[in-house]
């Protein structure tokens, strides 16, 4: 039988050997109630910057998870520069082509107005606290960091 693999979780904070970070409640909830994960497990945390890190859970609270990392699995790897300019589609279509867009490594997601386009309103605010600040992708839609936190791709 095989072992489940770590849980992988997106943070905004630098990360390095031996520090410890004390997880939002939303990720806490995540490791300790959904993935039941008790003190001493191990998972996976990665910020877009400083690569992917194996950590150690010290504190399972549900309301503000602590982890020490203890090293580093990946290295942060250079991406390829690829933009997706696209016509904005009716919002359930847009929010597809972005999740998928996001899955192939797409690095800015730009909305462009032509004669097809079949919606005129287009929401272009940024989510700070759902997006990697090295991304300047104009949106992008929560299942998007799930989608990397489950595919292993960094974000």
């Amino acid at each position: 039988m095989s072992e489940n693999p770590l849980p992988r979780l997106y943070i905004d904070a630098p990360l390095s050997e031996n520090d410890e970070i004390t997880l939002d409640r939303d990720q806490s909830h995540y490791l300790v109630n959904v993935m039941r994960r008790p003190s001493g497990s191990h998972l996976l945390l990665f910020n877009g910057r400083d690569g992917e890190w194996q950590a150690m859970i010290i504190d399972a609270n549900k309301k503000a998870c602590r982890v020490r990392l203890d090293q580093q699995t990946r290295t942060q790897s250079p991406e390829p520069d690829v933009w997706l300019l696209f016509a904005p589609l009716k919002k359930d279509r847009t929010d597809f082509v972005v999740e998928k867009a996001a899955e192939l490594g797409v690095s800015r997601i730009i909305p462009v107005l032509s004669a097809r386009t079949q919606t005129t309103r287009v929401n272009c605010s940024i989510p700070d606290d759902h997006i990697s600040p090295r991304r300047s992708a104009l949106f992008m839609a929560r299942s998007v960091l799930r989608d990397f936190r489950d595919g292993g791709r960094q974000c």
